[in-house]
């Protein structure tokens, strides 16, 4: 990875219903915006201290997810750096998001937590067995993508929300 690199990594089980939907995002967002140079995209499944070296090289990191945060189902909700560590630490977490937490735990004894963090979450309908996501959820994949272009114009410059509009 560049000094610059943002990392964008989408986590969930695509064989759950909506826990899918944050590899589902990243692997959406890898094909609107794989030219850009200092994006890494990563399918990070349900999680693994494997991804803490992509974690710590990164100097931005954007995760995808879906997050029960007690809203109406397709809710999509950001949180910025400190935010994500008061989230899964006030509530119970599944064991992926507690895995993401260990993640960035491990980065900052390292002394390599990503300068900027944001976790873009969806409220999911269910988690039961099977594929494809709910109408709720799937109807939130527009407001997903457009909330990282977004932080990536904020973070990068412009033209990400351009590519995201181009593309529509």
């Amino acid at each position: 990875m560049t000094a610059e690199q943002t990392l964008i990594l989408g986590i969930g089980n695509t064989i759950q219903k909506d826990e899918g939907v944050g590899v589902l995002a990243v692997r959406a967002l890898e094909s609107l915006l794989s030219d850009c140079p200092y994006l890494s995209f990563i399918d990070g499944g349900t999680i693994g201290f494997a991804l803490s070296p992509q974690v710590e090289a990164a100097k931005r990191l954007v995760v995808l997810d879906a997050s029960k945060f007690r809203a109406q189902p397709g809710t999509v909700k950001v949180w910025h750096n400190e935010g994500i560590d008061e989230l899964f630490r006030i509530r119970k977490g599944s064991v992926h998001e507690l895995g993401l937490l260990d993640l960035l735990d491990m980065a900052r004894l390292a002394g390599s937590l990503p300068q900027d963090r944001a976790l873009v979450a969806v409220e999911p309908h269910t988690i039961e067995m099977g594929e494809g996501l709910t109408p709720a959820v799937e109807a939130a994949m527009p407001q997903i993508l457009r909330e990282v272009c977004q932080l990536l114009d904020q973070w990068h410059g412009e033209g990400h929300l351009t590519k995201l509009d181009a593309a529509a």
